[in-house]
């Protein structure tokens, strides 16, 4: 197993769009295995241009861990 060094938490880049999926996706389908009766699977849970548009408003997060994504979080409203 890898150790990690560190954690960078930074907003998202268009570069970003699919890992960000790959993890969305990974998380869809945790969701649908756990609890079928509210969750149903879905093969675009963000369309590349919202993806864009969300990025552009400054409110969506990655962490890296050895220059891998690990995480994505967008940032409510305040």
């Amino acid at each position: 197993m890898q150790q990690i060094k560190e954690v960078i938490i930074r907003k998202a880049i268009k570069l970003d769009y699919e890992s960000v999926i790959k993890i969305m996706s990974q998380v869809q389908d945790m969701h649908v295995k756990w609890r079928p009766d509210i969750y149903k699977p879905n093969e675009n849970l963000i369309p590349e241009d919202e993806f864009e548009r969300i990025i552009e408003n400054g409110t969506f997060y990655v962490a890296e861990a050895n220059d891998k994504l690990v995480q994505s979080q967008v940032k409510s409203a305040d």
